[in-house]
């Protein structure tokens, strides 16, 4: 996918803070795909659950194993003020005040910059969703992050994940730092939510854990990094492509 000016992810949560990851996180990527499930299968983008509403995402996060990217891009981070508006009830009055919102632009130099996505799907778990419909949701992802980071898919694949008995590997994809013992490359790490320790939306209680970008930050650009991995560890190759998950 390739981004038209590039995104926003909003890092710090509960606070006006408005500072963005430089790097997209997993909960982003399956809120993109699950935005585009639900305008494919007609549904609401919010859910019941036990007696209150959750974002529809959680129906994707319940059959993805793992989300792994790699961003062949040059990125930017700044931050710009911005003025946010709110109204107090007690005093019936509205207020407002100005805030930095970071922001990461991708400028095209040259090339067209990218994003790329592998979603590990788990096929016992799919119940009543198609292969089919998540090609066309992945068809669908028109934003990641805020709603002004606007995306264009420019193609969507699938294939078999074989695993690898090897427990060293080079890869240019995302994986979580606690998998692997040592690292050989460029790399940028950030503290992220774990779609698979918690609800999406609800993050009262969030978990984070550490995941780590094959990217380097001096040459502004995608690395390739050697990895050994430990026991928690599983190596695939789908399709050519190798990546590490739980």
């Amino acid at each position: 996918m390739s981004t038209h000016w590039g995104y926003s992810f909003k890092r710090t949560l509960f606070s006006k803070t408005r500072d963005s990851y430089l790097l997209p996180p997993p909960t982003a990527l399956i809120g993109a795909l699950a935005y585009g499930l639900a305008r494919v299968k007609g549904i609401s983008e919010e859910i019941l659950s036990n007696g209150g509403w959750i974002s529809s995402s959680n129906i994707v996060r319940d059959f993805i194993r793992s989300v792994n990217i790699k961003v062949n891009a040059p990125l930017h981070h700044h931050s710009d003020l911005a003025k946010i508006w709110w109204y107090r009830a007690r005093e019936r009055r509205v207020k407002f005040d100005a805030v930095a919102t970071g922001k990461v632009y991708i400028p095209a130099i040259n090339n067209i910059p990218s994003i790329e996505a592998i979603y590990v799907i788990d096929e016992l778990k799919l119940r009543d969703t198609r292969k089919e419909d998540l090609l066309l949701a992945a068809y669908s992802i028109v934003r990641l992050g805020s709603k002004e980071s606007l995306t264009s898919v420019m193609s969507v694949s699938y294939g078999e994940a074989k695993e690898l008995s090897e427990r060293e590997a080079t890869t240019s994809y995302s994986f979580w730092y606690d998998l692997v013992e040592s690292i050989d490359g460029d790399v940028i790490t950030q503290y992220v939510v774990d779609p698979n320790q918690n609800i999406i939306g609800d993050y009262a209680r969030a978990k984070y854990r550490q995941l780590v970008y094959p990217y380097s930050r001096s040459l502004k650009k995608l690395s390739e990094v050697k990895v050994k991995v430990n026991d928690k560890a599983k190596v695939l190759n789908i399709d050519g492509e190798v990546i590490i998950i739980e």
